[in-house]
Formats: C-alpha cells, structure tokens, sequence
C-alpha cells in the first residue's frame, strides 16, 4: 500500500508539473516562429535588394546598348 501511495503521489505532482512544461514549450515554439519570420523577412529583404541591383544593371547595360546602336 505504501508503494502504490506514492505512486499516486508521484502520478499527482506529474500532472501538476505537466502545465507548467507545455507553457515553456509552448514559449520556445513561440520564439522560434517568431525568429523564423523575422529570417524570411530578412532574407526577402535580401533578395528584392539584389533584384533591383540586378534591374539596375540590366537598365545601364541597356541603355549603354541602345546608345551604341545610336553611334
């Protein structure tokens, strides 16, 4: 008999602690979204920078061509 109370002890302070565990996880899914938005934005950033780099050469390289048909 005393085995199985401390089981149900044990069994109780589980389902007590268990809250506590999916509020932390739940924190850290949290931030990790969070930090993964914050890496697309960053990267999309990085990406339409490049595109208008990218745009703007194509722009010079086309203009430069068509003043070389003018010549």
């Amino acid at each position: 008999e005393a085995g199985q109370n401390s089981d149900d002890y044990l069994q109780e302070q589980a389902e007590e602690a268990r809250p506590d565990v999916l509020e932390i996880l739940e924190g850290i899914l949290q931030e990790e979204a969070e930090q993964g938005v914050q890496l697309q934005v960053q990267e999309t950033a990085k990406l339409e920078g490049r595109f208008r780099d990218a745009a703007s050469t194509s722009g010079k390289a086309s203009h430069q061509i068509q003043e070389g048909a003018l010549l």
